[in-house]
């Protein structure tokens, strides 16, 4: 459900007798921000396997996920955000923004899987 922004004319609040309350306006609003923030975080979505194409692979997160790389023969691999890039070693959750790239280079192919977060 989309979030609808609250009018530049929308009352937050109002006093009545002597105590202040809340505008429907804004309780709507409310309800439906926990709603939206709620649904963003839900963990859902079961671990996928995600295949690997060939040595160097970089993988390229298309939602917030983390990687796990296990197994195989692994030599490096690279964490990337924009212009840096950290190495970091094996058999570790490794968590992603969308855009974020993991390149992996190995010899025998790792088993790696993407986590929903």
């Amino acid at each position: 459900m989309p979030l609808e922004l609250l009018q530049s004319s929308a009352t937050f609040a109002s006093q009545q007798n002597g105590q202040i309350v809340q505008s429907t306006q804004t309780l709507a609003f409310m309800r439906a921000l926990a709603r939206e923030i709620a649904d963003a975080y839900a963990h859902t979505q079961e671990p996928v396997v995600v295949a690997a194409t060939g040595s160097p692979m970089t993988y390229t997160a298309t939602s917030r996920e983390s990687l796990h790389v296990t197994g195989g023969t692994v030599s490096s691999i690279a964490f990337k955000r924009g212009t840096s890039t950290l190495t970091l070693g094996a058999n570790q959750l490794i968590p992603l923004n969308p855009g974020d790239q993991v390149v992996i280079t190995y010899t025998v192919a790792p088993t790696i899987t993407s986590v929903s977060r």
